[in-house]
């Protein structure tokens, strides 16, 4: 089973999010330098990371739903 991660829990991570939990895979857990979203983690049951590097380090498979200027940045590092 795939291992998937959410970078970016804002509107779009939320409808990500409730994608993700009815296919077949583990949802392992979401990033957002927002802190306040953790409470987002909670609700889905996974694990909140501050530093999208630390869950990088979890999956095998993310989705990048920061805002669209910034995708470039998370997906060369």
């Amino acid at each position: 089973m795939v291992s998937i991660g959410v970078i970016g829990v804002g509107k779009w991570g939320l409808n990500h999010l409730r994608s993700l939990r009815e296919i077949k895979c583990n949802l392992v857990g979401v990033s957002d330098v927002d802190v306040t979203k953790r409470e987002i983690a909670e609700k889905y049951k996974v694990t909140f990371f501050e530093d999208y590097m630390k869950l990088l380090e979890k999956v095998d498979a993310v989705v990048i739903a920061t805002p669209t200027d910034t995708h470039y940045d998370v997906v060369k590092n």
